[in-house]
């Protein structure tokens, strides 16, 4: 006698439809029972929503400071009658731009900081939502 292999039964596949607002209602609910965890996993994840947006401002500072002070240099690199020419030319101050270019090592420092500081918050607070959430559902079940 020989047995009839089975091929495993497919598994069905949900279909894409309109949302169910009733679970929705019902997480909602379920969340309500938990203010304090809730409102810590909210406030986690927009600081570290934040975190991220604010490192490409900083990049793009940092750029800005490069080039300018690239040309900063460059000016002040020229014999002292062109410079008040190039210097006409482009609207810039002389001593300001010197100033600038004195404080820029001083900028970078800190741009570099910053952004290494909000990394680690973000990891942190992503940490810190993820923690939280795994609460979450280990109460469910």
């Amino acid at each position: 006698m020989q047995l009839a292999s089975r091929a495993p039964a497919a598994p069905k596949q949900r279909r894409m439809g309109k949302p169910n607002m009733a679970s929705l209602g019902r997480s909602l609910r379920y969340l309500a029972r938990y203010p304090r965890l809730t409102l810590g996993a909210t406030l986690a994840l927009i600081i570290a929503t934040a975190a991220q947006l604010v490192v490409p401002q900083l990049v793009q500072r940092i750029i800005d400071t490069i080039v300018a002070n690239a040309t900063n240099q460059g000016i002040l690199s020229l014999p002292a009658n062109v410079q008040t020419i190039a210097a006409e030319q482009l609207g810039l101050d002389l001593t300001a731009a010197q100033a600038q270019l004195d404080d820029a090592p001083r900028l970078l420092i800190m741009a570099t900081l910053t952004i290494v500081l909000f990394a680690v918050a973000r990891g942190v607070f992503a940490f810190g939502q993820n923690f939280i959430c795994l609460l979450y559902t280990s109460r469910c079940v």
